[in-house]
């Protein structure tokens, strides 16, 4: 789950019964592992 009020993601959708633009479910993202792994991965191809 993500708290973002205002972002430009495009890999993420909302929950159910949330407010618009609030919580959201990012894509492909099931455990904290995959949180973890994802933006590892994400700050290597910044700085690689």
């Amino acid at each position: 789950m993500l708290f973002a009020h205002d972002h430009c993601f495009d890999n993420v959708k909302f929950l159910d019964n949330q407010p618009e633009y609030t919580f959201h479910r990012i894509n492909g993202i099931n455990t904290f592992v995959d949180y973890v792994e994802s933006l590892a991965t994400e700050w290597t191809n910044e700085i690689g």
